[in-house]
């Protein structure tokens, strides 16, 4: 199952998940052997240490030239103005942008439906070379492609409160407590996802205590060796190693850079209604 629908019926199972794991939880396989030799923690945090070191947590927002791309902002202005559908081939329906919440059942759209009062980003999010468009109503930044070729608008990328923009190809899921990052290739499939959470327990003298853990992307090659040093969690179905908190900061304080950079550095592709669509305004 694809994480971009299985992300959203978890939003309302993660956050009862936590204080739920204990750094004594190990998983049993019924290959266990006998006389299985475990290794130093070490030897687990090197391996996953190598896979955090392998990602680029940092996007880039590439400005378009407004002029050069009229026809794709006269496109998106037909659009949210509800002259224009957009195409759920999952499900085999049309609707227009103002119809969402009545789609899918959800409450993303204001009560009020006015495209002037929304922010807009305009910039290449799968790096395909055109244009797409972020629509912040805010509540939820819905990401929408235009298939020049096609004629035709479809969601980028099933996006919920918790969605961050990182930059072309990149996004991150923020919870209070529990973090995706995500790529995206130029068909906006996923590529890579990973994640990683903060928990809690009590110390022997009753004092509650922060403790990390980073997860091991879906269908890695862990080694049989490092398997009894992780943790299993049934509400993502992935593996994860309990870290330091010096651990935690050397592989994924990059990510929570990232996410500050990106606040900056959206502001680069980001426009009012005007400003992005005031040549089509009569």
């Amino acid at each position: 199952m694809s994480i971009k629908y299985r992300l959203w019926s978890l939003l309302f199972i993660i956050p009862v998940m936590m204080f739920t794991v204990s750094c004594s939880t190990r998983i049993e396989f019924t290959t266990k052997e006998e006389n299985f030799a475990l290794l130093p923690v070490d030897t687990a945090f090197e391996f996953v240490r190598q896979i955090y070191e392998e990602i680029d947590f940092y996007g880039e927002f590439q400005p378009f030239d407004l002029e050069l791309t009229e026809a794709y902002r006269r496109s998106y202005f037909q659009l949210i103005n509800l002259d224009r559908y957009l195409i759920d081939d999952s499900r085999q329906r049309n609707y227009y942008f103002d119809e969402f919440d009545n789609a899918y059942g959800l409450t993303h759209m204001p009560d009020s439906y006015n495209p002037a009062n929304y922010t807009y980003y305009f910039f290449d999010m799968t790096g395909n070379g055109t244009p797409d468009l972020g629509i912040n109503t805010g509540r939820v930044p819905h990401l929408i492609t235009y298939c020049k070729d096609q004629d035709e608008f479809s969601l980028l990328y099933w996006t919920t409160w918790r969605t961050r923009i990182l930059g072309s190809n990149k996004l991150a899921l923020i919870g209070e407590r529990d973090f995706w990052f995500i790529e995206i290739d130029e068909n906006s499939d996923e590529v890579y996802t990973i994640q990683f959470f903060l928990d809690g327990r009590y110390d022997e003298n009753g004092e509650g205590i922060q403790i990390y853990f980073l997860g091991i992307p879906e269908n890695s090659n862990i080694p049989e060796n490092i398997r009894y040093d992780l943790i299993f969690r049934e509400s993502t179905g992935l593996y994860y190693l309990e870290v330091t908190d010096e651990q935690w900061n050397q592989l994924v304080g990059s990510f929570f850079n990232s996410l500050e950079l990106a606040r900056e550095n959206i502001e680069s592709v980001t426009y009012t209604y005007e400003e992005l669509f005031g040549d089509f305004i009569y």
